[in-house]
Order: structure tokens, then C-alpha cells, then sequence
């Protein structure tokens, strides 16, 4: 889910997953849970992603 288009979401596998499918589903469902809910009851704040996406740039070093 993109941290400031909720509307855009990316499903994907990171570079070490076993089996890939179910990992697959698992985002798929997450992002069309997401979707479903009306923006006042979504699973996650937009304020939320955005601090995510800070603690990850800063884990790992961010580009801008």
C-alpha cells in the first residue's frame, strides 16, 4: 500500500520467500481488505505509512 496514494498498491516478493504464492495471496488479500473498509475504518493511518516508510529509510538508508 503506498504511503500516500492509499489507492495504490504493490504486490510483490522480496528477494528470499520459500513458496511465493501464498505469500502472494496474503498481500492480495490485505490490499482489497484494505480497500473494502471505508477510509474512516482503514486498517492503517496515513500518518502510520508515512512513519513507516521513515523507520525503513532510516534502517537501511534512504534515497531520495
Amino acid at each position: 500500500l503506498h504511503a500516500r496514494e492509499p489507492t495504490l498498491g504493490f504486490v510483490g516478493m522480496p528477494l528470499a520467500v520459500p513458496c511465493p504464492i501464498p505469500f502472494f495471496e496474503c498481500q492480495a488479500a490485505y490490499l482489497a481488505e484494505h480497500w473494502a473498509r471505508p477510509a474512516a475504518h482503514a486498517l492503517t493511518s496515513a500518518e502510520e505509512r508515512e512513519d513507516w516508510v521513515e523507520q525503513r529509510r532510516a534502517a537501511v538508508g534512504g534515497r531520495q
